[in-house]
């Protein structure tokens, strides 16, 4: 009988047990699909080669990363929540040897796996498992993790996506119709921001970039702004360097104004202060004007 074929398939064994690792192809080769292809995961959950219960569990997670770093957000995402469609607990051993059933079972687009290959015919990715105990959510269980390899076939409708490896902005991110994208961000961390065709300008808090440049996160989201609907071609990466160049303009942001709102002290003529406020240092200099020498330094 001949098989209908809507979409590419690739059947993934999790054994939780085996960690680092634990994630293998049923036929036994590597982890790979065509760039640009609609893709189904077929997975089954195992603990020391038995199958799990998945019944315990509230969800099912697959991501893909840029590699294994740390704090990156995931190019693709799919979680199948438990009875939901693709969600399988009665799934057997004989099941998934005959290739009748899986566990759970997520899709990806033709979309979401255009993921950009720097040029290559081939790239890396970092693919992880992971589920949600029905116990405590909160503390997710990792299945299975591993390369993933991504091929170029060279076909129509492959061209680079605006999405970059390593880019905290998810795959298929857009403009909503006022041009503007809300990012989650970690207060604190240092983002490096290269604006594309369709990129205006990337607002952190009081800070706004129109240009390339890096920028510490003031809370937990920054705005881009850019073309209404359009797709986000921007890049938003963890980590990046200031020039002097941004630490002038940093300096001179601060420093503007005649007033601080931040309070005041009582220094002598000469006396120098720093105070960092945001992502960059304030020096306060003061020059004695007050009675005997003394002076109000705002701080």
């Amino acid at each position: 009988m001949p098989v209908a074929v809507i979409k590419a398939t690739l059947r993934l064994t999790c054994d939780q047990a085996q960690s680092p690792g634990g994630l293998a192809d049923a036929l036994g080769g590597p982890v790979k699909f065509w760039r640009g292809n609609p893709v189904r995961l077929q997975l089954l959950l195992n603990s020391n080669g038995d199958i799990v219960d998945i019944d315990q569990f509230a969800s099912i997670r697959v991501e893909v990363f840029a590699s294994q770093a740390e704090n990156l957000a995931p190019l693709m995402s799919a979680t199948v929540l438990k009875d939901a469609t693709g969600w399988d607990s009665g799934c057997t051993a004989d099941d998934w040897t005959d290739r009748t059933s899986a566990h759970a079972y997520v899709d990806f687009s033709a979309a979401e796996t255009l993921l950009d290959l720097d040029g290559e015919t081939s790239a890396d990715f970092w693919i992880v498992v992971s589920v949600a105990p029905l116990a405590d959510t909160a503390q997710r269980v990792t299945f299975g993790g591993g390369t993933l390899t991504v091929h170029e076939d060279a076909t129509p409708g492959s061209a680079s996506g605006a999405i970059q490896p390593g880019t905290v902005i998810p795959n298929g991110a857009t403009y909503n119709g006022s041009g503007a994208y809300t990012l989650a961000v970690t207060a604190g961390r240092v983002y490096q921001w290269e604006p594309g065709a369709n990129d205006t300008n990337l607002v952190n808090g009081t800070i706004t970039l129109t240009a390339s440049g890096a920028t510490t996160a003031l809370g937990s989201s920054v705005v881009l702004n850019g073309t209404p609907s359009a797709a986000v071609t921007a890049t938003v990466r963890v980590g990046g360097f200031y020039t002097a160049d941004d630490v002038e303009s940093m300096f001179a942001r601060v420093t503007a104004g005649s007033t601080d709102p931040n309070g005041a002290v009582t220094g002598k003529a000469g006396d120098l202060y720093r105070q960092k406020s945001g992502d960059a240092f304030q020096m306060w200099y003061c020059d004695g004007d007050g009675a005997g020498g003394r002076g109000t330094v705002w701080l």
